[in-house]
């Protein structure tokens, strides 16, 4: 099996079928590049994606498409969460500056959400958990448990004399 043959192979497991059809606007006949993609985690689903620019490759395709969902997952955000479009503002000037706190606060979300999933958060807390533990000999642990029990009892407010 030569090299170009895997990669053909590899770059063929990312979408299923694609096909150049023709359908009719207005009594005109145009071509389109559809490309069946299988959705995440469900094998017997599948997303068509459709494009006029024939030129492209399906990989390309789907490059485009994931980069244009970003978009859209941007603007449902802005427009759900941050009121990008609850606005009354009517100068150009006022619509930049409400442009820039919507876009300061997304990246200020898009920052939160990305720590959050980081098992790493809270100063490395959960990360020197993971870490294990040295061993400690027997009678080190015993003098460390004795020397603390013993400091704690002569600090105690509650000492009563014998």
């Amino acid at each position: 099996m030569s090299m170009s043959t895997i990669q053909q192979n590899a770059a063929k497991t990312t979408y299923l079928y694609s096909p150049i059809v023709t359908f009719e606007v207005d009594g005109q006949t145009m071509p389109m590049n559809l490309v069946y993609v299988t959705k995440r985690g469900q094998s017997d689903q599948y997303l068509v994606l459709a494009t006029t620019k024939l030129s492209l490759k399906p990989d390309e395709i789907i490059q485009m498409y994931g980069r244009r969902w970003q978009i859209e997952c941007f603007f449902k955000v802005a427009k759900q969460y941050l009121q990008f479009d609850q606005t009354q503002i009517q100068s150009y000037d006022g619509l930049c500056g409400h442009l820039a706190m919507v876009l300061i606060g997304y990246d200020i979300l898009a920052l939160a959400a990305r720590e959050n999933k980081d098992e790493r958060t809270l100063g490395d807390l959960f990360y020197d958990y993971g870490r294990p533990m040295p061993d400690i000999d027997v009678a080190k642990a015993l003098n460390w448990l004795l020397e603390t029990i013993t400091g704690l009892e002569k600090n105690s407010p509650w000492k009563q004399p014998f």
